[in-house]
């Protein structure tokens, strides 16, 4: 990972909160008691959704998030602040849901915590960013499983530009993959 950073050093800009180069995320996914978000991801539908809590621990912020992917392959996210800034569903976030996309989430309950830190790069004529996210964590009622080895990078670009990023990451044989970290 030191090879990449250093190769993309000299066109991008690591983005600081706080003067801190790594910033450290709680992500709480909610889903209905048959887990009907988690299989509608992994059976590839049109139309689904992703409902969660995202607290930026450095800025004590926390959101409550909405990611839908329609039938055009193209995800759109929508995001209003937590106002208790804690990790746990509100009427304001269930009446959100109910407003953006006309379904009830009432019954859904926190499933699945995903923390991690990560690490954004901009390029310096800010056309995209990059994120690396690291030290991953997972945990349910079930069980907890931590990643230390593995990072997963985020390319945000218009699909269309070829750019610094996406050619250091192929010179360093890392290639697309989709994943989602709530069905990993």
């Amino acid at each position: 990972m030191s090879s990449v950073l250093k190769d993309l050093s000299e066109d991008y800009y690591i983005l600081e909160i706080k003067k801190k180069k790594i910033s450290a995320y709680k992500t709480l996914y909610y889903d209905s008691e048959d887990f009907i978000c988690y299989y509608m991801h992994q059976f590839g539908r049109a139309n689904r959704y992703k409902f969660r809590i995202r607290e930026y621990v450095e800025t004590g912020k926390s959101f409550f998030e909405i990611k839908v992917k329609n039938n055009h392959k193209k995800t759109y996210k929508s995001r209003i602040p937590n106002k208790n800034n804690k990790l746990e569903m509100t009427d304001d976030n269930v009446l959100f849901v109910t407003n953006k996309i006309g379904k009830s989430i009432v019954s859904f309950k926190g499933v699945l915590w995903v923390d991690y830190k990560r690490i954004s790069l901009v390029s310096k004529n800010f056309s995209e960013r990059l994120t690396i996210d690291l030290d991953l964590r997972f945990d349910n009622d079930m069980d907890s499983k931590s990643y230390s080895d593995m990072v997963i990078l985020e390319l945000k670009q218009d699909k269309s530009l070829r750019s610094k990023a996406s050619e250091v990451l192929l010179s360093h044989r890392i290639f697309q993959e989709s994943l989602s970290k709530y069905c990993l």
